[in-house]
C-alpha cells in the first residue's frame, strides 16, 4: 500500500474587512499535498476576482500555483479533509467547476467555488479515498473558521503566524 498519500486541504487566508463587496473574513481555496510537507511543494487550487475594462470578473487560477512562504504570507491554516488517489483526476475536476464570470459576490465568490468542488470531488468517487468531506458544507465551512479564528487574530494583531501553518487533520494518518 502507497504511504503518506497527497491530501487534499481546505485552505484559508487572511482577508482584510471591506466597507463594500466581500464580507467573508476569509479567502477560501483548495491545496494538493503531502502531510507533513510544509508550505513548498503544495498546489493552489481557487478562484479570484480580476478588474478589467469589463469590471470585476472571477477565474480560476490556472495553472494551479505552487505556494511558498513568499507568496504566501497571508496564508492562515490548512484543514486536511482528503487523501488523493488520482491527482490529474482532481485537476481535471477543479477546472471543471463552472465560473460565474460576472456574478456578484452574493451569487458566487471563493467559498461558493470551494463548495461546488468539495462536491463534485466526491461525486466523482475516483480521485480521493479516505475523506472527512461531510455532505452539508456548512459543517465543514464552521469547522475550518473555528480552527482558522485563533490564528487570524495573531495575523491582525501583527504576531507570528505558526511555521508551518497550523493543520487540522480531519483524516486519519
Amino acid at each position: 500500500m502507497f504511504k503518506n498519500k497527497p491530501r487534499l486541504y481546505v485552505v484559508c487566508f487572511f482577508r482584510a474587512p471591506k466597507a463594500t463587496g466581500n464580507p467573508d473574513r476569509y479567502h477560501w481555496a483548495l491545496a494538493s499535498g503531502r502531510k507533513g510537507d510544509m508550505t513548498n511543494g503544495k498546489l493552489l487550487y481557487h478562484v479570484r476576482t480580476t478588474i478589467s475594462a469589463d469590471g470585476v470578473r472571477w477565474q480560476l487560477e490556472e495553472p494551479p500555483r505552487k505556494l511558498s512562504p513568499s507568496n504566501s504570507t497571508d496564508l492562515l491554516t490548512y484543514t486536511a479533509v482528503a487523501k488523493i488517489i488520482d491527482l490529474g483526476r482532481l485537476e481535471q475536476i477543479c477546472g471543471a467547476i463552472p465560473i460565474e464570470i460576472d456574478a456578484p459576490w452574493e451569487v458566487f465568490n471563493c467559498q461558493t467555488w470551494v463548495e461546488r468542488a468539495l462536491a463534485a470531488i466526491v461525486a466523482d468517487g475516483a480521485c480521493i479515498g479516505t475523506n472527512a468531506i461531510p455532505s452539508e458544507w456548512t459543517t465543514l465551512r464552521d469547522q475550518c473558521i473555528s480552527f482558522s479564528d485563533p490564528v487570524r487574530q495573531l495575523f491582525i494583531q501583527g504576531k507570528n503566524i505558526p511555521q508551518p501553518r497550523p493543520t487540522q487533520q480531519l483524516i486519519g494518518s
